[in-house]
């Protein structure tokens, strides 16, 4: 009877973590996407900044 109490804890503790892992997982996939947006935006700027240095030399 023990083991199976226990043994019943151990899935629900696991089932826990488990959906924890995909709350994470969510939650980094959209920082990865919103840490991808930056950097393209920030690839814009330094391209627009070359750019304008380009016109200022000619």
């Amino acid at each position: 009877m023990t083991e199976n109490v226990t043994n019943q804890l151990l899935l629900e503790h696991l089932k826990s973590i488990q959906g924890k892992l995909r709350d994470h997982d969510g939650r980094f996939s959209r920082i990865e996407n919103e840490l991808l947006a930056v950097k393209n935006h920030m690839a814009a700027l330094v391209q627009s900044d070359l750019n304008r240095d380009v016109v200022w030399l000619h």
